[in-house]
């Protein structure tokens, strides 16, 4: 007698496609690295190598487990108490979440050291997006040991996240393992590691859109030779934006269920947008850097660097980088870039509305490229949009740059050595420049009475550099910015009366 095995087939959806990563991954274990495998390895060990990456990845970890995720609990636990006192409906959120999620997470850092010492003895994996690509457990330490501790420092975070969100699931009647799976899901999402088709159905549809913009460029990455060099990193940008957007509200709720970790996310993001919307108002923020060679001559040359805010600092002022605000970033930029297309640009008086929305949206794909991991993405859009600053030559040189050995640790040893900024003019000037002992054969940019423009000494231990002001410069800035829109608004009504179309221009210059 014969006993024939029964064979389960899963259903396809997103449980199948993880459990076949999952076999594929436990297989790919006990096979041998390729040399393509040992030279994925090595790039993206040199990639990642610069302290500023840990700094800002470190950073940004915490910012989402100390201030972004108590602040989302806080902002749920006043809803729900509202709606409870308006409808009586029974309260599912506390404002009481917000200490005992830190007192948890608090208790949780041992295992949270433990988990951190599994990654290095490499008893866990690295399965941080974009790297797990790396079969880390067969491959030299010297190849692993960068993302291996950027995987270390997410795990240590996530630990803190889950610890604090379990005791908050259990506390609202959740069982066990149900308690478990969602902390975990959300530390993931918080800390940018969820995994492409995780994206779920109730989610809006930007969320939607940028998962499957990932989908896509992960597909063209796979099957389009040399794409991989371009676009090394997807899934953590691509996630970092989404939890970007889901911050600007409406935008980020349109065609998802709005409950009230939403709503509170909408709320978070309205309050730092009307303090973006104030900053600029006054005139202390910026946009991108300009695209006319004498505005951006004196752009930098008074401290501004591009996506900054000026805050005063005694009796000076800086200028600081809107990416320290992590999630809240896209919501505190919108602002900006309204104020700049419809007041600063030098297109603001043609009253061209439909150009106006038309170049916010787009320079707002312009502005996620600019995180540090789409570095590449971000020379592609600048090089098409004409920046003056980008080469096709530039942008190959850039990313030839990854096959040389601790590149960003070797870029910024170089910066702290040669603290002048360089404009390498084609391939092997751009290489050059980040080089020690060569940089200095490379062409460096001016200041407006030609000096050699020069980094500040602080940016060194800094995440993202700020500008130190220099108020001298902004009186001429105010100047060229005035010229160029005069002209432009010269120009459309030159064109304007060439196609015999009738124009006032006195209502055109009050926009």
């Amino acid at each position: 007698m014969t006993t024939q095995a029964k064979i389960q087939v899963m259903p396809e959806g997103i449980e199948k496609t993880e459990a076949s990563r999952k076999l594929l991954e436990r297989v790919g274990e006990f096979i041998p690295p390729g040399l393509s495998d040992m030279f994925n390895a090595y790039r993206y060990s040199n990639m990642l190598s610069g302290p500023k990456t840990q700094m800002r990845n470190m950073g940004e970890n915490l910012m989402n487990t100390f201030v972004t995720r108590p602040a989302d609990l806080a902002t749920k636990g006043t809803i729900d108490w509202i709606r409870s006192g308006v409808t009586g409906h029974e309260r599912q959120a506390y404002i009481s979440d917000v200490p005992l999620y830190y007192k948890k997470a608090w208790n949780a850092i041992p295992s949270a050291m433990e988990a951190v010492r599994n990654v290095w003895i490499k008893k866990i994996p690295i399965e941080r997006p974009d790297l797990q690509m790396i079969k880390s457990r067969n491959l030299p330490g010297v190849l692993t040991a960068i993302p291996r501790f950027m995987e270390a420092t997410d795990r240590f975070n996530s630990a803190l996240i889950s610890a604090g969100q379990y005791a908050i699931n259990r506390r609202h009647g959740m069982g066990d393992a149900e308690a478990m799976q969602s902390a975990i899901k959300l530390a993931e999402k918080y800390l940018y590691r969820t995994k492409l088709g995780w994206t779920d159905k109730d989610s809006s549809l930007a969320t939607r859109s940028l998962q499957g913009l990932a989908s896509t460029m992960e597909t063209m990455r796979s099957k389009v030779p040399g794409s991989g060099w371009f676009i090394p990193f997807i899934r953590t940008p691509i996630n970092k934006a989404v939890e970007m957007v889901e911050r600007i509200p409406i935008i980020g709720q349109v065609g998802g269920k709005v409950g009230e970790e939403q709503v509170a996310r909408a709320i978070n993001g309205s309050i730092i947008m009307g303090i973006g919307a104030l900053a600029a108002y006054r005139g202390d923020t910026t946009w991108a850097a300009p695209k006319d060679e004498k505005e951006r001559e004196l752009f930098y040359a008074s401290g501004r660097k591009a996506f900054s805010v000026r805050v005063p600092v005694g009796k000076g002022e800086v200028w600081i980088p809107i990416w320290y605000l992590g999630p809240y970033v896209m919501s505190y930029a919108l602002p900006s870039a309204f104020k700049y297309y419809s007041k600063d640009s030098p297109d603001a008086l043609t009253g061209d509305k439909m150009k106006m929305a038309e170049n916010i949206v787009l320079n707002s794909s312009r502005f996620i490229s600019e995180q540090s991991p789409l570095q590449g993405v971000s020379g592609l859009f600048r090089l098409l949009e004409g920046d003056i600053d980008v080469t096709l030559e530039n942008l190959l040189g850039f990313t030839a740059g990854q096959v040389i050995p601790a590149e960003g640790l070797v870029r910024y040893i170089n910066t702290i050595l040669d603290p002048i900024y360089r404009k390498p003019r084609g391939f092997l000037e751009t290489i050059m420049r980040d080089l020690p002992g060569l940089s200095q054969q490379v062409p460096s940019y001016k200041s407006p009475i030609g000096e050699e423009s020069k980094r500040e000494l602080i940016n060194a231990v800094l995440p993202y550099d700020i500008g130190i002001g220099q108020p001298q410069y902004e009186p001429f800035l105010q100047q060229r910015q005035q010229e160029l829109k005069i002209n432009k608004y010269k120009n459309y009504l030159k064109k304007q009366s060439e196609e015999g179309q009738q124009v006032n221009p006195y209502n055109q210059y009050s926009q």
